[in-house]
């Protein structure tokens, strides 16, 4: 199994390092916690890596990051002429030359 982060700006304007965990031959062990929300590993360097599983952090980490939705060519451009624009950020206004839905 393989687990990514995404690449993030740190205070200072910098990305922060992108890091990736195999879960492979070298974690001691790995567990979901109750709710559901986190996902931990241990690995025999003694590390121990954290990551949220929940969808609903995951959409509003990726929307943080632009602050933004779509505007209106970029959806066309990525999700095609024939699917209805519709706001992936619902807390933010609709992109550039899109109407509000």
């Amino acid at each position: 199994m393989r687990i990514g982060c995404l690449r993030r700006k740190g205070p200072t304007g910098r990305s922060r390092k992108q890091s990736y965990h195999n879960l492979g031959a070298d974690y001691f062990d790995r567990r979901i916690s109750p709710d559901g929300t986190l996902l931990a590993s241990a690995s025999l360097d003694r590390t121990v890596w954290s990551w949220h599983i929940d969808p609903e952090v995951w959409a509003a980490h990726h929307c943080s990051i632009p602050n933004r939705n779509l505007s209106f060519s970029e959806w066309r451009l990525y999700k095609g002429p024939n699917q209805g624009y519709k706001r992936t950020c619902p807390d933010l206004p609709a992109g550039e030359g899109a109407l509000a839905r």
